[in-house]
């Protein structure tokens, strides 16, 4: 368990610096095709050192399929969401016990559910009941 956690706080930590690269991209006053370029390059180059390093940087497996993830503004934003502010994720994705891809179907699932709004509704599509 001590070992999920800190891959956990690896894991968020890696996705917490791959946007803030991106905010650095996003104000650097590039055109708009300049930026989308080099997002691309940008993600695609992290994913590869993300898998690169893995076996040096994570002790469980947990978080081994990111590199195979389509990453966008959104996948970020739910990081920069609610881990620069509290650790609502990591503790839920810790309780859920689901991979990685299964947590983030669920969270998919939350545009098309109707209920509560955000944290509540999140904490229903992974089938916890309430917080």
């Amino acid at each position: 368990m001590v070992d999920g956690k800190k891959d956990n706080r690896r894991f968020v930590a890696f996705v917490l610096e791959l946007a803030a690269e991106l905010d650095v991209l996003y104000n650097s006053g590039a055109n708009t095709d300049e930026i989308l370029r080099e997002k691309e390059r940008i993600i695609a180059a992290a994913q590869e050192r993300f898998a690169a390093e893995y076996d040096n940087k994570f002790i469980t497996d947990n978080f081994r399929g990111f590199s195979a993830l389509p990453v966008n503004n959104a996948y970020l934003d739910l990081f920069r969401l609610y881990f620069s502010e509290d650790d609502f994720i990591a503790e839920l994705f810790e309780k859920s016990g689901k991979t990685l891809p299964e947590f983030i179907a669920a969270a998919k699932t939350m545009s098309t559910r109707r209920g509560p709004p955000g944290r509540e509704r999140f904490v229903e599509a992974l089938g916890l009941g309430r917080q």
